[in-house]
């Protein structure tokens, strides 16, 4: 994740934030990218190190997803790679790590193996007490999750009410109703690729289509208002899958300016923005398979340098955000 500057003056640069110490009226926008590992910068086949992301060059600085450890005080970024497998031969998984993700527990390990694509149903106890949103909630601290999900979604989960995903499945336990085409309609709400182009081959003629500049409005429009937001973009693990509809050389430019826009104003803001992933795929497409590459663990904004220190595996992301809104470990 080493990189150069961003190339602008300093007339240009965002204003410099204390990277040590966390916002007295805290804002957080958790951004994950699923299926997003930390490859070879100079390798063909990592779109992360091929396809060009000017925007979020110019924000956070260039390389952001690639390997290495860097603290950028201006703009405000600390960008590190963690573990993703936790002690656990075998691939990495969805079900596990975003169970890792949200608990703070080496799910893995409590299992005994990696399991995905869903929470495996002895976690799922686990997942329901301690996950990031039920614990924020019982601490005073309000959240968000910003996916919407169309009708077809809870008809399958009427269904299978097993296979559902580790977010959606959390953030249901801790007591929460999932957004609808209403709230994405009302620019309450995102969906899935950020831009809703979708939505129309789902039975939705009327939700419109939007720009990535517009989405990230809707990320601050409800960041206004609540302490923590949490938004999950699964489109990186179907292109890393390659799957049709999401080719990496049409997402991640979209991708590119959806992430630069709002950290742009999360950062102008003195809020901040955390972003990492569950393992890696995206960055490595000689296969289609998950890999046991590192994930990224990028914070930028208000108190970004504490935010991520001490963050090593993703079994330590759910207390660096207890932390944020604590600024101390009690109860994580």
């Amino acid at each position: 994740m080493k990189g150069a500057g961003d190339g602008r003056t300093s007339e240009q640069a965002a204003p410099a934030r204390d990277s040590l110490e966390f916002p007295k009226m805290p804002r957080l926008f958790f951004l994950f990218l699923d299926g997003v590992g930390i490859g070879r910068p100079g390798d063909a086949s990592n779109p992360l190190a091929t396809v060009p992301m000017p925007v979020c060059d110019r924000v956070l600085g260039e390389g952001i997803f690639q390997p290495g450890e860097d603290t950028r005080p201006d703009p405000g970024v600390t960008a590190r790679a963690i573990d993703a497998t936790l002690g656990i031969g075998g691939l990495p998984q969805s079900g596990t790590g975003q169970t890792a993700i949200l608990t703070g527990e080496n799910a893995p390990a409590l299992l005994g193996r990696h399991f995905g694509p869903y929470p495996h149903s002895t976690l799922r106890t686990t997942l329901g007490a301690e996950n990031i949103f039920r614990q924020l909630s019982v601490r005073g601290r309000s959240c968000a999750y910003l996916n919407a999900f169309p009708a077809r979604y809870f008809s399958h989960l009427e269904r299978h009410p097993n296979l559902e995903g580790a977010f959606p499945a959390a953030w249901r336990m801790a007591g929460n109703n999932l957004n609808t085409a209403e709230e994405l309609m009302a620019g309450k709400a995102l969906s899935a690729d950020c831009t809703s182009r979708g939505w129309g081959r789902l039975g939705y003629p009327l939700v419109p289509v939007v720009t990535p500049e517009t989405a990230s409005d809707v990320v601050m429009r409800v960041l206004d208002g609540t302490n923590f937001v949490f938004y999950e973009y699964s489109f990186t693990d179907h292109a890393g899958h390659g799957r049709r509809g999401a080719a990496p050389e049409v997402i991640l430019p979209m991708l590119d300016r959806f992430i630069g826009s709002v950290a742009e104003k999360i950062i102008a803001g003195g809020h901040a923005m955390l972003i990492t992933s569950d393992h890696g795929n995206l960055e490595d497409l000689s296969t289609k398979t998950h890999t046991r590459n590192p994930v990224p663990f990028i914070c930028a904004g208000a108190g970004h340098a504490k935010l991520a220190g001490g963050v090593d595996d993703l079994t330590g992301i759910r207390r660096a955000v207890l932390a944020f809104f604590h600024n101390d470990e009690r109860g994580a």
